[in-house]
């Protein structure tokens, strides 16, 4: 990691909560760290804790990038997609494709399959068969929160997905690795490296 380290010139996270790690893991070199997040409250907490990045609201469900005109060589986002729809996952992948520097690297975490085990039933009720069903069956297995809908989706609850559904909807983007969380290990760390044109 070291000599990736040096090449970082700017980095996105797509969360506010996750910029501090993301300032962590980029050098000293870095030149500009940016962040986003659809959750105001997660911006009015990193302006508040004085974190040195740019800081920007997002949609929820995005139509465009929420940094127009900017190429950012890292897109970090821990936890994000573990909470993410379907169709919100999707927006955000696409807005991030459009961010990206040709040669960058994106790193999410997605949950496994097994996160149905531990899933806190008291913060909403799930139906454990029917998630295992889903994450085999299509992928994918999500389950909303008690939120209001966003243009007819509630973009927000728990998420757990398959590398082989990454690489079948998320287009632009080819998974280039994947690591083990040592902190959490319902999040597993995926690296993807944005495909280019006629590759």
């Amino acid at each position: 990691m070291q000599s990736a380290r040096s090449t970082i010139r700017k980095s996105s996270t797509t969360d506010a909560a996750g910029v501090a790690s993301c300032a962590s893991c980029t050098s000293s070199r870095r030149q500009k760290i940016s962040s986003d997040a659809p959750w105001d409250k997660s911006i009015e907490l990193c302006r508040e804790s004085r974190v040195a990045a740019t800081l920007a609201l997002s949609e929820y469900i995005p139509t465009k990038p929420p940094f127009p005109g900017e190429k950012f060589d890292l897109i970090y986002a821990f936890s994000v997609f573990t909470h993410l729809s379907a169709r919100s996952g999707k927006a955000v992948m696409e807005a991030c494709r459009a961010s990206i520097a040709d040669n960058g690297l994106m790193a999410i975490t997605i949950r496994p399959q097994s996160y149905w085990e531990i899933h806190d039933q008291k913060q909403n009720i799930v139906d454990v068969k029917a998630m295992h069903r889903d994450h085999m069956e299509k992928g994918f297995a999500y389950t909303p929160h008690g939120r209001e809908p966003i243009d007819g989706d509630i973009t927000y609850g728990d998420t757990s997905m398959t590398l082989d559904y990454i690489k079948e909807n998320w287009k632009g983007w080819s998974v280039a690795g994947v690591e083990f969380n040592l902190q959490d290990a319902y999040q597993v760390i995926v690296f993807l490296r944005p495909v280019q044109s006629g590759d």
